[in-house]
């Protein structure tokens, strides 16, 4: 009968291996939830918007996904994606930087 803790060190080798892999996979996981809800809410407030162009919408995609780690809600994800969609159509010249 074979000792299954014959060669610690390769042991701990494996357990550090298998922990890494699972943290490599919860970080995915987070990558993919979390570019699920960007899309969900670009969807959601492009929704009754037809004339949006490509470059609008991956600036809102960038705006949203630079507010994912800050800990937003979903509401405020709509809310903060709205009011950065209507400055990018009619930007306030007083914040203009010029």
């Amino acid at each position: 009968m074979s000792n299954m803790f014959a060669n610690p060190s390769s042991d701990r080798r494996k357990i550090f291996d298998l922990s890494h892999e699972w943290s490599e996979l919860q970080h995915l996981r987070t990558q993919v939830r979390n570019a699920t809800r960007v899309k969900d809410a670009v969807e959601a407030i492009l929704k009754e918007e037809e004339d949006v162009g490509r470059t609008a919408r991956e600036r809102l995609v960038n705006y949203l996904s630079l507010l994912l780690p800050t800990g937003k809600t979903d509401s405020q994800l709509l809310i903060f994606g709205t009011a950065y969609l209507n400055e990018i159509r009619e930007p306030d010249s007083r914040y203009s930087g010029c």
